[in-house]
């Protein structure tokens, strides 16, 4: 069932955490006891989920989630410690050196980080050392966006990316430095930027990712984008933000 993809389960659980205050205020004992038994529950069904094993996006969304349970949750360390090896094992894994996820999806590399950056917060504001795979993940990703990124605040559409929510890409960037500039070079992750007075060239100049990271890869290797100031010029489809479970023919 839908409900229960690891994704979803992740996602509910950090939403669940991050609206506790609201949803628990003026909560009498029978609600705070099923909230947390419900809290509980996705824990375990997340910590199941990694034993029996899923696909290496759904591996991060389950152990960002769990860190947060772990964080933002009494009495359950155990969790935390195995979440934060989980995490920083798979960030190793899945973040190139460039700062490029393996899966090539801008997309999935944009709503990691809008994950990421709050959990190191999170690791901060209950006095535990964030681990130093999540620090240097986030360090690489930022610039990694800045390359994709075209005048008019959005990413180009390759492996994945659709409409770009304005907003989401701006609360990122302010992380990276208002005035920091963009690399023009990912090598590890296969795109290349071009600039010249007011154009912008990105293209798609990488191999198709691994199979098990594959999940929206599109077939568009060598394609590229163009813009002239904020007017794009040469712009590819992309995957409707409405429907990511849409594949690829």
């Amino acid at each position: 069932a839908l409900a229960r993809q690891t994704p979803v389960a992740a996602r509910r659980l950090i939403s669940f955490l991050s609206q506790s205050p609201l949803v628990l205020e003026g909560a009498d004992h029978a609600f705070y006891q099923a909230f947390l038994k419900a809290l509980a529950r996705g824990a375990q069904q997340l910590e199941r989920d990694l034993r029996r094993g899923v696909p290496p996006q759904w591996r991060l969304n389950a152990a960002v989630a769990l860190c947060f349970a772990g964080l933002c949750c009494e009495g359950i360390q155990p969790i935390l410690r195995r979440a934060t090896r989980v995490l920083s094992r798979e960030l190793d894994r899945q973040i190139m050196a460039d700062g490029g996820h393996r899966s090539r999806d801008p997309r999935f590399a944009m709503e990691l980080l809008l994950d990421l950056l709050p959990l190191r917060q999170s690791y901060l504001s209950r006095s535990v050392e964030p681990p130093a795979a999540l620090l240097g993940a986030i360090d690489r990703m930022l610039p990694l966006l800045r390359l994709l990124r075209h005048a008019d605040a959005s990413l180009s559409h390759f492996n994945g990316m659709g409409a770009t929510a304005a907003d989401h890409l701006a609360t990122l960037l302010i992380y990276d430095g208002a005035l920091a500039q963009p690399m023009m070079h990912a090598p590890n992750s296969g795109y290349e930027r071009l600039e010249g007075g007011r154009i912008v060239i990105v293209a798609d100049v990488g191999a198709p990712p691994p199979l098990p990271y594959s999940l929206n890869a599109g077939a568009g290797c060598l394609s590229f984008e163009m813009s002239s100031g904020p007017q794009r010029i040469v712009i590819n489809c992309g995957l409707p933000a409405s429907g990511p479970e849409l594949r690829r023919l």
